[in-house]
């Protein structure tokens, strides 16, 4: 699956082929995670690492540079259970409420399911750019 990341960063031109080799090839030799080292050498954007997770995942990738959290669903969930669980409803979608998150795990969508009384639809979004919503 590592390697597959590569590709797909690759695919979106935000990775050179030479840069993929050079990262696997150190990977091999230290046998730390593609991922790892995908992040700690700058190369590419973590919006970049999580849109290419989530849709390794079968998941949306939700980006606040092009998209909003729609008025209607903000505060929907309580902040300190948003902070807790990383997580911030974004948009109601056909009676479902989209919520972006840090992690999708299932004991969180059930949680949130629980708080609010809708049905979850989970979507991953960057760290840094929860933290940056929740700070607005």
């Amino acid at each position: 699956m590592s390697r597959r990341i590569g590709e797909l960063l690759i695919e979106r031109k935000v990775l050179s082929r030479e840069d993929l080799e050079e990262l696997v090839a150190e990977s091999e030799r230290t046998g730390a995670p593609l991922a790892s080292l995908l992040r700690e050498s700058g190369l590419v954007s973590p919006r970049d690492l999580v849109a290419v997770a989530a849709e390794l995942n079968g998941l949306e990738y939700w980006d606040p540079q092009t998209a909003t959290v729609a008025p209607v669903v903000a505060g929907m969930l309580p902040l300190q259970l948003a902070t807790r669980l990383r997580a911030i409803a974004v948009e109601i979608r056909d009676r479902t409420l989209a919520v972006a998150m840090v992690e999708v795990q299932e004991a969180i969508v059930r949680e949130i399911e629980e708080t609010t009384n809708w049905p979850i639809v989970p979507l991953l979004i960057a760290e840094s750019d929860f933290r940056s919503l929740l700070r607005d």
